[in-house]
């Protein structure tokens, strides 16, 4: 086949939606070998149908057609065409090598998250094992929330009882997988196990209770510092505080818990108050004033606090 049959073959048949002819076996496909161009090839075919007595193919009646507009406009659907197939033939090379990209980049994406939750599943095993397990939250400074015009603020999650973690260590967008892997594997270990020994769960005073406290007249007033509330839980007025292992030093009222770190929550000028909660006589409560109070575990857990915008 010529190249300018190839060519008005393929336009003709794409114009009028007929699938070219790529067979040899196809009955039509030695007239088109043996045609030098579209006049000749027509021929061909009628020829042929005066022989056989046989219909007039699809093919020949693209061509037909394409003979109706044969001439310059001809000519133009033919070159259009033949720039369309190369500009769809960019197009597809373009789609392909975007998709090897995107599915490339997803790929990666995945293996790295299974990579993640599969560390975050390996270090939940070992903290439960050890009875130190967390709860990963997106809520830097533990879970926040207004009541009575209070901001009260849990650092246990109140349902398992465990300690809450930011995940502001590494960005969340960093480490989703080591996140979810962790949290269910913990999660898991609850529905199998229970509860953990060290879960605080039960153990955490209501806002309401915070609230409360904040205006009780049923607790201690502390004037002597530093002041042991606990073997775990000392309050500091101002200077350097030496135990467990640990030095601290600063300004104002500080309250030292053995688990909970150094905690600063006044000037000095404040009254500090001290009570046990009545529901869990193990949780101990310190007021400052009539604007903060916190919950404390008698083994220096730092469980939960309020603040009063006054």
């Amino acid at each position: 086949m010529s190249p300018e049959l190839h060519s008005i073959h393929f336009a003709a048949c794409h114009i009028t939606n007929v699938k070219p002819i790529r067979r040899a076996a196809h009955p039509l496909y030695p007239i088109i070998c043996q045609s030098e161009n579209i006049g000749q090839y027509l021929a061909n075919c009628r020829l042929r149908w005066k022989k056989t007595k046989c219909r007039l193919g699809s093919h020949v009646r693209a061509c037909l057609i394409l003979q109706e507009v044969s001439g310059p406009l001809g000519f133009v659907a033919v070159e259009a065409y033949d720039k369309e197939m190369r500009f769809m033939k960019r197009f597809l090379i373009a789609v392909v090598v975007i998709g090897i990209a995107i599915g490339g980049k997803y790929g990666c994406d995945v293996l790295s998250y299974n990579a993640q939750w599969r560390s975050g599943k390996a270090q939940a095993d070992h903290d439960w094992q050890f009875g130190e397990p967390v709860l990963f939250t997106s809520n830097v400074g533990g879970y926040l929330r207004y009541e009575s015009d209070m901001l009260c603020r849990d650092l246990y999650d109140r349902e398992t009882g465990l300690i809450v973690k930011p995940k502001f260590r590494q960005k969340q967008s960093d480490r989703p997988g080591f996140y979810e892997g962790y949290n269910s594997t913990i999660s898991q270990c609850i529905k199998q196990h229970g509860f953990p020994p060290g879960s605080l769960r039960g153990h955490i005073p209501s806002n309401q209770d915070l609230i409360s406290a904040l205006k009780s007249s049923e607790l201690k007033e502390i004037s002597t510092f530093p002041a042991d509330i606990t073997d775990n839980l000392v309050i500091v007025d101002g200077g350097t505080f030496s135990r467990w292992g640990t030095t601290s030093g600063g300004e104002g009222i500080r309250i030292e818990a053995r688990f909970g770190g150094s905690i600063s929550v006044g000037n000095g000028t404040d009254v500090v108050h001290v009570g046990r909660w009545k529901s869990d006589p193990q949780i101990v409560l310190i007021r400052l004033g009539n604007c903060w109070i916190g919950a404390f575990h008698e083994d220096g857990r730092y469980i939960c606090d309020g603040y009063a915008n006054k």
